[in-house]
């Protein structure tokens, strides 16, 4: 027995000897993190640029003081430039990969370029990885399917006319239409487009019938590119869509009951697609100059019909994209290829262009962003022009990790929902079905980690306990970064620590692409870093809501201006001239704090700001962002309130499987969950407003709300005051999310109107 112990003595002794060896080590290289970000100015002010009292000085980004990034060093004309210097920086390696279907392989022509290279598993964790075969399109192999699909497009009779869009567009454009989830078509169609100057304008897949009428009817498309998934909702929308000539729909994905059916046909009562039968007396009012076509059709008529590569120039349009809508109909947005070319260049010749953080033909990413949205493009172009892979993932954000931990990527790009997603959803959930022993030791290990020098290098900790948490997302991920909304600071050092992945927040709008990102070796968290080469920025004072540029350190809204700004929003000139000011400044509504580094912070959003009776301005971004990080219960919230009003509400949709998890703790029984979740939410909503008692769940979150406002210092009047359950959630589908995972806040307040004043009504019952 003493002989045991001795040896247990032993064992403890050098595992701590161990660790501290491992910690000196993280310390170097925590120093050379913390060294090299101590000596880098993300912006400088340029000189005589503060003479305006409302203004802050002109800054840029710290190696481009004298001169905006417009391109590269080697001049391109076109995005189709980008994809001939990815095939030689490359040297024709892989660009597209998708997951390989058996039933649609044979019998489909762009099939016919894919190839199979070996695959090896590099995730020992994972005991499902590589089950996913991917099948990959070299880059000349792309370029010449898109030479079929401009080709094709180009050859149907009236499908692309050249269509006055004066003056907002000086030459006339062609035009096609995209409705999809992010797949191979999708960039297929992108590169033809490229290829023959043609325009793109993507639609978000989850728009309904209004949405995707105005879209198209706003841009005169003759043709449109849809998936088969949402078909039926073109077809309700046609009669709505009087220009449209052409619908070139894709195969359904992973679905094994099409088989080899390719062929189309209609008769007098019916419309058969992909092998599905449509009965065409469902949509009376579908108009029958329409011609559907399958996307593999138009592949064939192009390989006989090859026409010539006639890319568009640097000022000729590329595309028009169109805004998330979160504060109500979307705008059409006008960009040129400069403004795309720009934009890559801008982060290549920055923070993607160090000997640690650069892209290159080794790297490989999983694309599935909405290809929809800016950022997933942007991300696409740069990608390319680097020579790397790019795989699509299955188009269900449920089996992403089979997708991950198939392709190995070593790049990830995500926005901060999927992080709280993994984190509450995956991470969370399985720690806590672990005995105390084990809890305690993960989150000792974690709080250790975050701690150290460098939270992200390789160590000890990471082969007890994060290797197999960084496998989630395929094991190899070098560095993360994290979009389209604010990533909590909490948040963003938990996930690095625990991915082993440095993990930085980008900022960009519609309107600018990508516009702020920090240095990868940049270890402080919230903040968005400096500007790309590319634009210049400066704060305007909003003195409406207590924001100076004149005091220390400088706040007010952000604007923007170089190369990479929009042209104009499309037949909505007002609008235009409400973004764009006289001396070319985009004012982007989010208001920004000037960190002495010159690195920027978003503290405010001046668009989303509501205004309480006391004449108090409330930014609900920012409090909710507490309160969803910190309070285990909430998987979502909507946070609100009338300007006649002096209290905040607040809509909140928890989290399923902590409060099953709690409910069980606290003794209640447990047995159809899904119903029985349901019925909970209900009961604690009918209680309350009825006999104005609170159930179990309800005080459970009333505690956890009080506590995270303790522990967060919020104060008086942003505090939440009252709340109402939802279980069914916001989603993209149910339109209360924009496709980027944005809250939809107009469409919000006027789902819950009634909810938001029955609890208002208690708040003045209970006032007297």
């Amino acid at each position: 027995m003493r002989d045991l112990q001795l040896i247990i003595l032993c064992i403890t002794i050098t595992i701590f000897k161990l660790l501290c060896i491992i910690e000196c080590k993280e310390r170097e290289v925590g120093n050379y993190y913390q060294g090299k970000w101590s000596q880098y100015m993300h912006s400088y002010p340029l000189a005589g640029t503060d003479n305006d009292p409302m203004m802050s000085p002109i800054y840029r980004h710290s190696n481009f003081l004298h001169e905006l990034v417009s391109n590269f060093e080697s001049r391109l004309e076109s995005t189709y430039e980008i994809y001939t210097h990815g095939l030689l920086r490359s040297n024709n390696s892989f660009l597209y990969g998708r997951r390989y279907n058996e039933l649609l392989f044979h019998n489909d022509p762009i099939s016919r370029f894919a190839e199979f290279p070996k695959e090896k598993s590099l995730n020992l964790f994972s005991k499902k990885a590589n089950q996913v075969r991917f099948e990959w399109y070299r880059y000349s192999s792309v370029l010449t399917l898109a030479r079929y699909v401009g080709s094709g497009l180009l050859s149907l009779p009236d499908s692309l006319p050249f269509i006055d869009h004066s003056p907002d567009i000086k030459k006339p454009i062609r035009i096609v239409s995209l409705l999809s989830k992010n797949r191979l078509e999708w960039s297929l169609l992108d590169a033809a487009c490229s290829t023959y100057g043609i325009v793109i304008s993507p639609i978000y897949d989850s728009l309904g019938e209004d949405g995707i009428s105005y879209s198209i009817n706003l841009v005169q498309s003759k043709t449109i590119v849809v998936s088969f998934e949402v078909i039926s909702t073109i077809l309700r929308s046609l009669h709505k869509i009087p220009k449209i000539k052409y619908v070139i729909v894709l195969r359904p994905e992973n679905t094994a009951k099409v088989g080899a059916h390719l062929d189309f046909s209609i008769d007098q009562n019916k419309l058969i697609i992909y092998g599905e039968t449509i009965n065409l007396e469902d949509y009376p009012d579908l108009p029958r100059h329409v011609e559907f076509l399958s996307f593999e059709s138009i592949v064939e008529l192009g390989s006989k019909n090859l026409h010539p590569p006639t890319p568009s120039l640097y000022e000729d349009i590329n595309s028009i994209y169109f805004t998330s809508g979160t504060t109500g109909t979307s705008k059409g947005v006008i960009q040129t290829n400069g403004i795309w070319i720009a934009g890559s260049a801008g982060p290549l010749r920055s923070f993607l262009g160090r000997s640690d953080s650069n892209l290159s033909p080794k790297d490989t990413y999983l694309s599935f962003l909405p290809l929809a949205h800016i950022f997933e493009r942007l991300v696409h172009l740069i990608l390319i022009y680097s020579g790397a892979k790019i795989g699509f993932y299955n188009g269900n954000i449920l089996n992403l990790g089979e997708d991950l931990q198939s392709l190995h990527p070593t790049v990830f790009v995500s926005v901060p929902r999927l992080f709280t997603r993994l984190y509450k959803g995956r991470i969370l959930p399985e720690i806590r079905k672990k005995g105390k022993l084990t809890r305690n030791f993960f989150f000792s290990i974690l709080n250790r980690k975050k701690r150290s020098r460098n939270p992200v290098v390789n160590s000890v900790y990471d082969f007890l306990v994060f290797n197999r948490i960084s496998n989630l997302l395929g094991g190899h991920i070098r560095f993360t970064l994290s979009g389209a909304a604010p990533l909590e600071e909490s948040m963003q050092r938990d996930m690095r620590a625990l991915l082993k992945s440095q993990i930085v927040q980008g900022f960009g709008t519609t309107e600018a692409l990508a516009t702020f990102c920090p240095e990868f070796t940049d270890l402080t968290v919230n903040n968005i870093g400096g500007p790309i080469p590319s634009v210049e920025f400066r704060l305007l004072s909003v003195p409406e809501m207590g924001y100076d540029v004149r005091t220390l350190p400088r706040q007010g809204e952000l604007l923007l201006r170089g190369p990479t700004i929009f042209k104009g929003y499309l037949k909505q000139p007002n609008e235009t001239n409400e973004a764009i000011d006289t001396e070319g400044w985009l004012h982007t509504g989010d208001i920004v704090e000037l960190l002495d580094n010159g690195a920027v912070r978003i503290i405010d959003r001046k668009k989303h700001l509501f205004k309480l009776s006391q004449g108090e301005y409330i930014s609900p971004e920012s409090i909710e962002n507490i309160y969803s990080t910190h309070s285990p219960f909430i998987a979502q919230i909507f946070i609100t309130a009338k300007s006649t009003e002096s209290v905040i509400m607040a809509i909140i949709v928890p989290d399923p499987n902590y409060v099953k998890a709690w409910l069980l703790d606290q003794g209640v029984k447990i047995n159809d969950w899904e119903t029985q979740y349901n019925d909970i939410c209900q009961q604690a909503n009918e209680n309350y407003y009825k006999l104005k008692k609170d159930t179990l769940l309800r005080q459970g979150i009333m505690n956890s709300l009080k506590k995270v406002e303790r522990d967060n210092n919020i104060v008086g009047l942003k505090r939440i005051n009252n709340f109402h359950l939802e279980c069914n959630g916001f989603t993209i589908e149910n339109g209360l999310l924009t496709p980027t995972a944005k809250l939809m806040r107009f469409k919000l307040r006027k789902q819950y109107e009634a909810e938001l004043n029955h609890l208002y009504n208690i708040y003045h019952e209970n006032q007297g």
